[in-house]
C-alpha cells in the first residue's frame, strides 16, 4: 500500500472543528455525568434543587436547571457542588464567561476539585486562552494523579494548539491510565499519523473503533477521526463506511457530513455527495466550506445556476467569518 500523504497539522485539526463537536459532545457528557448515583450531592448538602437539577438536565432541560442552580445558590451560596454544577450548566449553554464565574466560585469554597479545574479548562480553552486552559487542566491532574482525563485534556488541548509533539505525549499517558478510552486512542491515531508514525496511526485508530463496538453508548468521534485518516490514504471506500457511521451516531455532526461529501466526490459518487452536503447545511448553514464543496460539486454534475449560488453563499460566510 503507498504511504499516504500527510496533511499539514492545521489541515488536520482546523481550529473550525471544535464547534463542530461541541453540543453533541458535551450534552452525552453531561447527561452521563448527571446520571443517577453519579456523585450525588451527600445528604447533608444544604443545596436540595440539586437533585432536580440533575434529573433536569437528564430531561434535557437546561433553562429549568439553570434556574434551579441558580436558586441553589442564591439561598446556599457555599455549596461548592451547586456553583460547580450552575457552571457545567451554563458552559452546556456556551454561557463562557458566567460558567467560568461559577466555577471560580466553587474553587473558591473548595479548591481540591479536579471536576471543577477540568471544566474551567475547557471554559478557557472556550475562552480561546489556551494558557489558562492549561493551567487548569494541570493542576487537576496534580489533585488526581490517576486522573486519565485530564491527561487526555492536556492532550487535546496541545493538538488544538498544533503542540503535536506534546499532545502525543498526554494522550499516551491518557490511554496508559485508562485503557478503554476510545477518544483517547482515537485522537492518539490522529496526532501520531500528523507526526508519520503510521503504524501507531492505525494500531489506535483500530483500537478505538474495537473499543467503540462493545460501549456502551458509541462515540462518533473514533469513526470521524478514522475516517479522515482513511480518506486521506486513498481507501476512501473504508472512509466512506466510517464516516457514514459517525453520521449515524451524531446526528448533529456537520463534519462527519462535510467529510463524507468529500469521499463521495473522490469516489464520483456525485448525487450521493450533493444529498450529504446538503444534510451538512441544513445543520449549519453558515458552514463556508460545505458551501464550497457543494458548489463544486454542483458544476461537476453540470449544474451551473446551483454551483455559481454555493460559491457565492461560501465567499459570504468566510467575509463574515473575516470580520
Amino acid at each position: 500500500m503507498s504511504r499516504p500523504e500527510r496533511p499539514e497539522r492545521a489541515a488536520f485539526w482546523p481550529r473550525e472543528r471544535a464547534a463542530f463537536r461541541g453540543a453533541w459532545t458535551l450534552g452525552l457528557w453531561l447527561v452521563t455525568w448527571a446520571a443517577p448515583g453519579a456523585g450525588q450531592p451527600p445528604e447533608d448538602d444544604p443545596c436540595r434543587e440539586l437533585r432536580q437539577a440533575r434529573s433536569l438536565i437528564r430531561a434535557g432541560d437546561l433553562p429549568a436547571a439553570r434556574r434551579s442552580l441558580e436558586t441553589c445558590v442564591g439561598t446556599n451560596p457555599l455549596s461548592a457542588e451547586g456553583w460547580l454544577t450552575l457552571g457545567l450548566v451554563h458552559f452546556a449553554e456556551r454561557h463562557f464567561d458566567p460558567a467560568a464565574a461559577a466555577l471560580e466560585k466553587s474553587l473558591e469554597l473548595d479548591p481540591a476539585q479536579p471536576q471543577a479545574f477540568k471544566m474551567l479548562g475547557r471554559v478557557h480553552a472556550a475562552r480561546s486562552n489556551p494558557a489558562l486552559a492549561e493551567r487548569a487542566f494541570v493542576e487537576a491532574g496534580r489533585l488526581a494523579p490517576q486522573d486519565a482525563e485530564a491527561r487526555y485534556l492536556l492532550g487535546r488541548l496541545h493538538q488544538s494548539e498544533g503542540r503535536l509533539v506534546e499532545a502525543a505525549r498526554f494522550l499516551k499517558e491518557a490511554v496508559a491510565l485508562d485503557p478503554s478510552s476510545v477518544r483517547a486512542h482515537a485522537f492518539l491515531g490522529s496526532v501520531s499519523y500528523a507526526l508519520g508514525d503510521e503504524s501507531l496511526a492505525q494500531e489506535s485508530f483500530l483500537r478505538a473503533v474495537s473499543l467503540n463496538r462493545t460501549a456502551p453508548t458509541p462515540d462518533a468521534i473514533p469513526h470521524l477521526e478514522y475516517g479522515i485518516y482513511l480518506q486521506r490514504a486513498d481507501r476512501l471506500e473504508e472512509s466512506v463506511a466510517e464516516l457514514r457511521r459517525a453520521a449515524q451516531l451524531d446526528d448533529s455532526s456537520v463534519e462527519a457530513r462535510f467529510e463524507l461529501g468529500r469521499s463521495l466526490r473522490r469516489l464520483g459518487r456525485l448525487k450521493e455527495a450533493s444529498e450529504v452536503l446538503r444534510e451538512a447545511l441544513e445543520r449549519d448553514g453558515t458552514a463556508a466550506r460545505v458551501h464550497y464543496l457543494l458548489g463544486r460539486v454542483c458544476y461537476e454534475q453540470g449544474d451551473r445556476v446551483c454551483g455559481d449560488e454555493h460559491m457565492k453563499l461560501a465567499e459570504t460566510q468566510r467575509g463574515r467569518t473575516a470580520r
